[in-house]
């Protein structure tokens, strides 16, 4: 089975955007930058994309890149299968757990500094932290899932998949 993932290290330059149709309408889209990283990338949560001729989001079934004409979720499915399971789990986890630590580390001083001790405990047991922290967390898990996992596998492992076929 091949294995995905471009090297950015390479001479070849990735893509900077993409056309995709949106079936329904027929018409097509170019998507680029952040976005197309994030749609191009398996290991990025994405449910859906905007059609800019409906103006309204679509899930990824319903658009199908222009060149290859293979549905955008069938297209990340198949990359994703053909990671090693290894590679998979890391990548899967890799955003949502950075997310996490960052949010518990920012979240708990917030909530410190917000709200202030709450009794008589220990600064590390304070309620008002712990809560913050808890909504931090959360928040982390969603941002770190968008914005983390693709920076940090073409950074570290050189892998960038806005050029896969």
């Amino acid at each position: 089975m091949p294995e995905y993932g471009h090297d950015s290290r390479s001479a070849v330059e990735p893509p900077q955007a993409r056309v995709y149709r949106h079936r329904k309408c027929g018409e097509l889209t170019q998507v680029g930058g952040a976005d197309f990283v994030a749609l191009a990338n398996p290991f990025v949560s994405v449910s859906g994309t905007i059609c800019c001729t409906c103006r309204r989001g679509v899930p990824l079934r319903q658009v199908e890149w222009v060149e290859t004409g293979e549905d955008v979720a069938s297209y990340r499915k198949r990359l994703r299968a053909a990671t090693p399971t290894g590679r998979r789990w890391l990548f899967r986890c890799l955003g949502p757990v950075v997310g996490v630590v960052v949010g518990l580390i920012v979240g708990f001083p917030c909530g410190l500094l917000m709200i202030g001790r709450v009794g008589n405990g220990p600064w590390w047991s304070q309620t008002s932290g712990l809560v913050f922290a808890g909504v931090s967390a959360f928040g982390g898990v969603m941002l770190g899932s968008q914005f983390v996992t693709a920076p940090l596998m073409r950074h570290l492992w050189g892998l960038d998949y806005r050029g896969e076929r």
